[in-house]
């Protein structure tokens, strides 16, 4: 925050500091779009499976996963 100011670095530092301060990092590892239109035409069921886009393994693994827990047939 003052790169050029020793006591406000000095200040700062101090301040993050502390046995309580949880840090965390983010990988992401999946970008996800939404596109309402496309979302609405596959509600209505009138999109093409080659218009989704070919569904990633993790996808169909976590989904029959949830479904499986949940006693639901597998897609």
């Amino acid at each position: 925050m003052n790169p050029d100011n020793a006591q406000g670095e000095a200040f700062f530092n101090q301040l993050l500091e502390s046995p309580l301060r949880v840090v965390i990092s983010v990988t992401p590892v999946k970008r996800i779009m939404y596109n309402s239109a496309l979302a609405a035409r596959h509600m209505a069921g009138t999109v093409t499976e080659e218009e989704l886009g070919q569904r990633l393994g993790s996808d169909a693994e976590r989904l029959n996963a949830e479904r499986d827990r949940r006693g639901l047939e597998r897609r």
